[in-house]
C-alpha cells in the first residue's frame, strides 16, 4: 500500500492485514533506500506497512548486506530451488517498443517535470529516486495502466512480525489495485547495496529474496528458480542480469499462478563504492500479465542520469 506525502498514521507500522497480492509503502527514503533485509523465516503474510515518517539511518544499506547473507544462511538446509545446470537469463536489449501494448501512444514527456529527464521512449513515464542516480522509464499511464510514485515512497513486503523483507524507492507499478489496495500485478524501483559487492554474486540472491518475499503466501513457500547471472552492460552501466521465476503455492484469488522476478545489479554511477539494484517483480500465468517485451523494453531505457 502506499500513502501520498504527509498522509498516512504517524505510526510507522501498522498490523492490519491488507488483501493479498500486495505490498506496502511508507516514505521518505535515504539516498541508499533499502535493500533486501530478512531472513523471512516462516512463509510471510503480506500486511500493510504505513506511515508518515520512518527513520532511517546509514547503518541501513550495510545491514542489507549483513542480512541477505543471514537470509542465505537460513535458507541453507531448506527446500528452496537452487538455480538449475546451465540455466541462463538472457540479458534484454534496449529497443523500441513493438506494436501492442508496449507501443507509446502519447506525446512525452509528462513525467519530465518529476525528474527532470526526457524519455528515451516517445510518451513514456521516467521514474527515478530524487538522491539516487540513475533512472529508468515505464509506458505512460493513460493507455498502460501504469502508477508512478512519489520519488521518495518506499514500498515493499513485510513478515508476519511487521518487520521489513524487501523495499525499494524510486517506483512504479502496473494494473495498481486491481486487486484492492497494495495490489499490482508488476511493480519497478532501486534500492542501494550500501557497499561494494560482488554483482554476479548478489544479484541472484536479491532476485531470490524477492521472490519468495513477493509469492510466498500466507502459508506455503513458493517455488523458485533461480537462473544463471548474465554481465549486464548498458549506457554506462555494468554489472549483472537475472531473473527468477516464482510458482504461487496456495495462493489466493488476488494471487498469479506464476511469477517472474528480474534483478539488474550494477556499480552506482555516483559512487563506485555501492551497488544498486533495479527490481520488477511481474505476475505471470494470468490473462492481464504485464507482457514480456513491455518488461524488455523496461529494462532497456534502466541508464544513469544525465545530471548524475
Amino acid at each position: 500500500m502506499t500513502w501520498p506525502e504527509g498522509a498516512g498514521p504517524q505510526q510507522p507500522w501498522n498490523n492490519a492485514p491488507p488483501p493479498q497480492g500486495g505490498g506496502w509503502g511508507v516514505q521518505p527514503a535515504g539516498p541508499g533506500g533499502w535493500g533486501p533485509v530478512g531472513p523471512p523465516g516462516p512463509p510471510p503474510p503480506r500486511r500493510t506497512v504505513s506511515g508518515a515518517t520512518l527513520l532511517l539511518t546509514i547503518m541501513i544499506g550495510v545491514l542489507v548486506i549483513a542480512l541477505i547473507m543471514a537470509f542465505f544462511a537460513f535458507r541453507a538446509g531448506g527446500s528452496s530451488a537452487a538455480p538449475p545446470a546451465g540455466s541462463e537469463s538472457p540479458v534484454p536489449q534496449p529497443t523500441q517498443p513493438s506494436a501492442g501494448p508496449s507501443e507509446p501512444t502519447a506525446e512525452p514527456s509528462s513525467s519530465a517535470p518529476q525528474t527532470g529527464v526526457d524519455p528515451l521512449i516517445n510518451g513514456w513515464q521516467v521514474v527515478g529516486h530524487q538522491e539516487r542516480g540513475v533512472v529508468y522509464e515505464v509506458p505512460a499511464q493513460e493507455s498502460h495502466h501504469w502508477t508512478v510514485h512519489s520519488p521518495t515512497l518506499i514500498s515493499g513486503f513485510e513478515d508476519e512480525n511487521g518487520q521489513p523483507l524487501v523495499a525499494f524507492s524510486g517506483t512504479a507499478a502496473y494494473a495498481y489495485e486491481f486487486c484492492g489496495q497494495g495490489s499490482e500485478r508488476a511493480a519497478t524501483g532501486t534500492q542501494g547495496a550500501g557497499e561494494p559487492v560482488d554483482t554476479a554474486e548478489f544479484a541472484p540472491q536479491v532476485a531470490e529474496l524477492w521472490a519468495h518475499s513477493r509469492y510466498d503466501s500466507d502459508t506455503a513457500e513458493a517455488q523458485v528458480t533461480v537462473g544463471e547471472p548474465q554481465p549486464f552492460e548498458q549506457h554506462g552501466l555494468t554489472g549483472h542480469y537475472v531473473t527468477a521465476e516464482a510458482t504461487v503455492q496456495e495462493g489466493t484469488d488476488c494471487d498469479p499462478p506464476t511469477g517472474v522476478v528480474h534483478v539488474v545489479s550494477f556499480i552506482a554511477p555516483d559512487n563506485e563504492d555501492d551497488v544498486y539494484n533495479f527490481v520488477l517483480y511481474a505476475d505471470t500465468g494470468v490473462d492481464d500479465a504485464l507482457d514480456p517485451g513491455v518488461i524488455e523494453d523496461i529494462i532497456g531505457t534502466l541508464r544513469p542520469r544525465e545530471d548524475a
